[in-house]
């Protein structure tokens, strides 16, 4: 009855549905104007000194993050490129509600694609692109610890409540543990050291070869909010920053 009382009220059913169409086009509208509300997004620069090598984000919309890492500014260039990661909730032959990492980085020096299954902290299936980009640790039955991947390691970093506890991470090549090593805190500042240490498989960049990394979490707290304003990471005389430009 109130369907054709509206038929009636705007006199034909093409004016009925030319009002239908410009509804949907505004619950269109509405929708995806009001997406980015639901998602959190950080954005940091990261720094060497007074020298800013690229910007970090990071975006979580609840069930899948993305972590986007550009270096354009690096010394002659060395270490310029991309990478970009994602972390995803996705359903197994079985139903399960597992995650699926993706991480993509290139250089001018190469390129490198890796994707991995991961429920629970146990990987279940790695993928490396090139082949003689695997190491060991590609084999997923190799992975003696519970794991996260590096876009659920952000994830858990900035949205730690206090100082973030022990973590470790995999790539699909090696492992690494974030430690704590202390904490301070001093009204609206806290401060977390960790170790970065990488507990199996290869070291970081080659030819450097690094494989521990002294690092400091800084959080501001306000009205009852902690949030990530820097994180610094430190191996020998190099110092890294990574400063929230948010």
């Amino acid at each position: 009855m109130a369907f054709w009382y509206f038929v009636r009220h705007f006199g034909s059913n093409r004016l009925l549905l030319q009002l239908i169409t410009h509804i949907n086009r505004l619950l269109v509208l509405i929708l995806t104007s009001a997406w980015p509300i639901f998602a959190t997004a950080q954005s940091f620069d990261v720094m060497l000194g007074a020298r800013t090598l690229g910007t970090l984000s990071y975006i979580d919309d609840g069930n899948n993050g993305t972590l986007h890492l550009t270096l354009d500014n690096t010394p002659i260039g060395v270490f310029d490129g991309t990478f970009v990661g994602t972390s995803r909730e996705v359903r197994s032959d079985q139903g399960i509600p597992i995650r699926q990492y993706l991480g993509e980085s290139a250089s001018s020096r190469k390129t490198r694609w890796i994707s991995f299954l991961h429920h629970q902290g146990q990987v279940w299936d790695t993928v490396v692109s090139p082949l003689s980009e695997r190491t060991d640790l590609s084999d997923p039955s190799l992975v003696s610890e519970l794991v996260v991947d590096p876009v659920l390691a952000i994830k858990e970093i900035i949205s730690a409540n206090g100082c973030p506890e022990t973590i470790h991470i995999y790539d699909g090549r090696r492992v690494v543990t974030l430690a704590p090593a202390g904490m301070s805190n001093e009204e609206s500042l806290l401060t977390c050291d960790i170790d970065y240490t990488v507990t199996d498989g290869p070291r970081h960049l080659s030819p450097l070869y690094i494989s521990q990394i002294s690092g400091v979490l800084r959080y501001e707290i306000s009205n009852g909010r902690q949030t990530l304003t820097q994180m610094e990471f430190q191996s020998g005389p190099f110092k890294l920053r990574i400063k929230n430009s948010s």
